[in-house]
């Protein structure tokens, strides 16, 4: 009698590393305004859990920022979303109002970028 063993070998898909860009604008804020919150929203931003690496830079005169993470994630969807948790977070926490933060803030553009694919 003779016997066989199998071996299984269980393969994890590992997640792929995302660039993720939000830029958001600022609404019914005065440039002035804008500015004087620079400061609260990136270092908001910065001790933000999953946000470390964290890109931000700001246009005064559009009264825009624009937020850049290195994210990992399944696919390019679940890295949109974490992105904007980040910054919707980031924003939040420097005083902008949450839940209904798009009234002083909206989404102007959003894209993600593969990096490295597991």
């Amino acid at each position: 009698m003779t016997s066989t063993r199998e071996s299984v070998v269980e393969v994890k898909k590992l997640p792929n590393e995302f660039y993720a860009e939000i830029v958001c604008e600022a609404v019914n804020v005065s440039e002035k305004r804008f500015v004087a919150a620079l400061d609260a929203v990136a270092t908001c931003l910065f001790v933000l859990d999953g946000a470390q690496g964290a890109q931000f830079s700001a246009d005064p005169k559009q009264r825009r920022v624009t937020f850049g993470f290195v994210l990992v994630a399944e696919d390019e969807l679940a890295a949109g979303r974490e992105a904007s948790n980040l910054a919707r977070t980031a924003l939040h926490a420097s005083g902008g109002a949450t839940p209904s933060w798009t009234g002083n803030f909206r989404v102007v553009e959003s894209s993600q970028k593969l990096l490295v694919t597991a």
